[in-house]
């Protein structure tokens, strides 16, 4: 009775760890990155036409989440391409606010009147009204943005280190979607080059969908605290070459030889699949996959095939058939998937990896506890 009893209370306290756990994963998770906002429409500065050259500017709790140079007088944004205003945000923002703002060059930011809800993959057409004092702008950071057909740069006057700064490129040749750079120090006169290459100065690789050049020779890499790309790949070259996009991969081209960068699958949408990856430092970049294994493509096929085929109800009594050692295997499955998943989650945030190998480990007691102790006969 006594190791019954203590058997009961260390399962009671598991419990109440996991939850615990549990608990404090949600709330990380409510961070986790998501696929923005798109906004695109009309926008006028005190009655005229927005000018070209200016910067229409989004931001959730006095935090920039995005911007938009005006390339049409009076519009941000195309409704019928990808030019558009894209608002960043994690899970913790649906709901939240976004304010917009527009900077006309050499002027001080003026706020729109109008406001939106942020919520994860929308697109949206709003027109703005921008109305206030037109005040000249003296402050020491500056941003400039030139375009070309597969080059597109960016100066900064001045980088506060510590500080998350966050380019959005709004080139279409240039896959690259945003950089977000954090700095160990102080820095001016910043410039930031991202280019198209078809012949980089590096051995060429199979599978590569585009090459890349970013450079910034302000920036040391020692001087470089995060820097994470986030970027896209068109569905079409998937489909036309039979690559995998779950197989995407992001290398950096450093000490004579290609490095793969850790890559996460963001999601996709109609046109593409979306990526980010963080690196130690600026360089060539490629951008490559794997070919689809044939084999398995035509396996998984015919898998889909009898699946669908078979009955609901068929599939239904074989659920319910199962015998007490196929429930152990699926539960364990789970735990070996969850372990999996946090394997991922370590790679892009530690704590919320460590707690979920943790609950995995956690859930495996309690099923060896459940399933196989409680079937011994009791002493």
């Amino acid at each position: 009775m006594g190791r019954q009893k203590c058997a009961r209370i260390t399962v009671l306290l598991i419990i109440i760890f996991s939850a615990v756990l549990l608990s404090s994963l949600a709330f990380a998770q409510s961070e986790a990155p998501a696929l923005p906002a798109f906004f695109y429409g009309k926008a006028t500065v005190n009655g005229k036409s927005a000018p070209v050259n200016s910067y229409v500017i989004a931001k959730i709790a006095n935090e920039k989440r995005g911007q938009l140079k005006i390339t049409v007088p009076g519009f941000y944004g195309d409704q019928n391409t990808d030019q558009k205003l894209a608002v960043t945000g994690s899970r913790s923002s649906i709901g939240k606010d976004i304010e917009f703002f527009i900077k006309l060059p050499k002027l001080k930011e003026i706020k729109a009147t109008q406001t939106f809800k942020w919520q994860s993959s929308s697109i949206n057409k709003l027109d703005l009204t921008f109305i206030g004092e037109e005040i000249i702008d003296n402050s020491t950071e500056i941003l400039d943005e030139q375009l070309s057909d597969n080059k597109e740069s960016f100066f900064y006057d001045r980088i506060t280190a510590g500080k998350q700064l966050m380019i959005l490129l709004s080139n279409e040749n240039i896959p690259i979607i945003r950089l977000q750079l954090i700095t160990k120090r102080n820095l001016t006169n910043v410039t930031f080059d991202f280019e198209v290459v078809d012949n980089p100065s590096a051995p060429k690789l199979d599978g590569v969908y585009k090459y890349l050049s970013i450079s910034a020779p302000k920036i040391q890499q020692s001087d470089i605290q995060t820097a994470i790309l986030r970027f896209k790949v068109s569905n079409e070259w998937f489909a036309n070459n039979s690559y995998d996009s779950d197989k995407v991969k992001l290398l950096r081209y450093n000490s004579n030889k290609w490095n793969e960068l850790t890559t996460f699958h963001e999601g996709s949408d109609e046109t593409d699949n979306y990526y980010r990856a963080s690196t130690p430092g600026f360089s060539y970049f490629a951008i490559k996959s794997e070919k689809l294994n044939a084999t398995v493509s035509a396996q998984l096929n015919v898998t889909k095939s009898i699946s669908a085929s078979t009955p609901a109800k068929e599939s239904e009594q074989k659920k319910e058939a199962k015998t007490e050692p196929e429930k152990v295997i699926e539960q364990q499955s789970s735990v070996n998937r969850m372990t999996g998943f946090a394997v991922e989650k370590v790679k892009s945030n530690p704590i919320i990896g460590v707690a979920l190998v943790l609950v995995g480990i956690l859930i495996g007691i309690l099923l060896t506890y459940f399933f196989v102790l409680r079937k011994k006969p009791e002493s």
